[in-house]
C-alpha cells in the first residue's frame, strides 16, 4: 500500500478489505492482520492495539501494544498511541448493481456510484480505476486482490 498510514481504531464484527495484497481483519486475537507477502510502503506508518505480521509481510513502523512476527520485516515498533476521531463522512447508499468477480478472473471498474454488492472470489481481482466509488460492503475470499490505481 502507498500513499497513506494503516490504522484500527476499533475492531468490530469480523469484516475482510484488500488493498494492495494487504488484508485487514478483525481475528480473534489481532485488530490488524497483514497476509503472507503483503507490503505497506516502508515510509509509511502501521497503527493497531494488536497487529500480527505473517511471512513475508513487510512494513515500516509499527504503533502497537501487541505485535507477534511471524516472519514479516519491520521498522520500529512504538506504543499505540489513542488515535484520533475519524473524520465525518456523508453517508454512502451505494446501489443495487452487483459485481461479481469469478475465480481466476479480472475485472475493472470506472468509478460508479451505483455499485450494489461485491464479490471477488478466489484468485479474483478486481481492478478499481482512479476516483470515487459507492457501494454496500464488499466481500473478498483469500487470496483475491483489489487493486486501486489514479490516472
Amino acid at each position: 500500500m502507498k500513499g497513506g498510514d494503516v490504522g484500527v481504531k476499533e475492531a468490530r464484527a469480523p469484516q475482510r478489505v484488500i488493498a494492495f495484497d494487504v488484508l485487514f481483519r478483525e481475528g480473534p486475537d489481532f485488530d490488524l492482520l497483514l497476509e503472507p507477502h503483503a507490503r505497506v510502503d516502508v515510509a509509511k506508518r502501521v497503527f493497531g492495539g494488536s497487529v500480527l505480521l505473517k511471512t513475508g509481510a513487510r512494513v515500516g513502523q509499527i504503533f502497537t501494544n501487541r505485535l507477534d512476527n511471524r516472519g514479516g520485516t519491520h521498522g520500529a515498533v512504538s506504543p499505540f498511541p489513542t488515535m484520533p476521531d475519524l473524520v465525518a463522512v456523508p453517508e454512502v447508499a451505494g446501489g443495487t448493481r452487483a459485481i461479481t468477480v469469478a475465480s481466476g478472473r479480472t475485472v475493472t471498474l470506472d468509478p460508479a456510484s451505483d455499485l450494489g454488492r461485491v464479490l471477488v472470489k478466489h484468485r479474483g481481482v478486481l481492478r478499481l480505476r482512479g476516483g470515487l466509488y459507492e457501494a454496500i460492503p464488499a466481500s473478498q475470499v483469500l487470496s483475491s486482490r483489489t487493486v486501486m490505481s489514479s490516472p
